[in-house]
Formats: C-alpha cells, sequence, structure tokens
C-alpha cells in the first residue's frame, strides 16, 4: 500500500521547485500566463485522482492481496490568498476495480471475496494549513484466506469492515501550468496547457484549474 502522505510530498516538491522552473519560463512565451494566474484570486480546480497500485483487501489480514484501481473526481472553489475553499466541493466517487488477488507468498492460494472492496470513498474535504484534507471511508469484504501455508495451511473467513482513511494533499499553484518539459519531478503538464498531473505513491492526480476572479 502506497505510505501515507506521498502524494502530499510529491506536490510540496513540485511547488518548491516551480519557482526556479518559471525563471525560465518567463523569459521566453509563458509571461502573459505566469501574470494571469498570479493576479486570479479564486481559482476553481477540476481535480482528478486515480489509485493503480498493491492493496491488502482483508481487514489486519496480508494473506489478502490485491492489485487495486479506484477513481475519484472533485470540484472545488480555491481561495488562492487565504487558502481556504470557497463553497462547497463536489465529491464523485467510482468504484473500486480489484485484480490479481494473490497471497503473500506465490505458492498460497489467493483470498476469495465475498463482496466489493472500495479503496478509498471520499465522504467530506476539509482545508487547513494551505492543505486539503479527504476524509473517508475503505471498505473491506467479508473474504476467505490461507494464511500459514509453509505446510499447514490454515484456511478462515476474515469479517467485513470499514475504516476511516484520511488522506492529505496540498493544493498545487495553477503556476505548475507555465512550468518548462521536464523541469519538475512528478509533474506533467498536458499539449494544450490545460492541465497538469502529479504523481505520488500509487495515486496520480490531473489537476485543470480555471480562473474564476
Amino acid at each position: 500500500m502506497i505510505r501515507p502522505g506521498s502524494l502530499l510530498a510529491a506536490v510540496t516538491l513540485a511547488s518548491a521547485l516551480i519557482a526556479p522552473a518559471l525563471g525560465l519560463e518567463a523569459a521566453g512565451q509563458g509571461a502573459d500566463e505566469i501574470a494571469r494566474w498570479t493576479a486570479a484570486k479564486v481559482v476553481h480546480y477540476h481535480m482528478v485522482g486515480i489509485y493503480d497500485g498493491p492493496a491488502v483487501i482483508a481487514y489486519r489480514e496480508p494473506a489478502g492481496q490485491a492489485t487495486v484501481s479506484d477513481r475519484v473526481e472533485i470540484d472545488l472553489d480555491w481561495d488562492v490568498k487565504a487558502s481556504a475553499i470557497v463553497g462547497e466541493p463536489k465529491i464523485v466517487n467510482a468504484a473500486s476495480e480489484v485484480r490479481e488477488l494473490r497471497n503473500t507468498h506465490s505458492s498460497c492460494p489467493p483470498p476469495t471475496p465475498d463482496g466489493p472492496y472500495e479503496h478509498f470513498d471520499v465522504k467530506t474535504i476539509t482545508a487547513g494549513g494551505g492543505a486539503l484534507e479527504l476524509k473517508g471511508i475503505r471498505s473491506y469484504p467479508k473474504i476467505r484466506v490461507v494464511s500459514g501455508c509453509q505446510g499447514v495451511q490454515e484456511p478462515r473467513t476474515v469479517r467485513a469492515w470499514e475504516q476511516d482513511v484520511v488522506e492529505r494533499m496540498t493544493v498545487p499553484s495553477p503556476l505548475m501550468l507555465a512550468a518548462p518539459a521536464h523541469s519538475v519531478p512528478n509533474l506533467t503538464v498536458s499539449a494544450d496547457k490545460a492541465s497538469f498531473t502529479i504523481t505520488g505513491g500509487a495515486w496520480t492526480w490531473t489537476y485543470t484549474p480555471t480562473v474564476v476572479n
């Protein structure tokens, strides 16, 4: 599973490196674009987060592992100066997809889930200290696993469970759109410079900012 804060660290690093990168861009064709974003007071963000990576889908039982894909879309208005959310964010969660069921050891039987696994259903979003705090639920299914199968198999059923999950992430500056290609690690700007993508751990977030005022 991803380390907590890996996306926060990736965005923080990108933010730290954006200023020197923009020094190069400002000398070229991007000066007007940089000035437009610098003058913005409120920016609307359409954010799409995609998780694709390993996960333990049995509650507190490492014998139940899989590769998981998940997706969440967020729309919010952001007060740049106050580092605060304006109004109520809109959240759209997609159902998780589970594949490549496996045990801790390749020689052991894979888990057998009885129901869906949901990696991260975001319920609320708050802002504090310049960062977003995403609070939600991770839902584990009732699942049959085999643990300790090195010599003796011990099949058992793990109960379904819902776990509170919190992810923190900074709101990256829309000036990321003006970053020169390959100037900031983990950052990719779209060809039309309408959106940018930052990767941290198994999460990939794509941001499409627009000026509100």
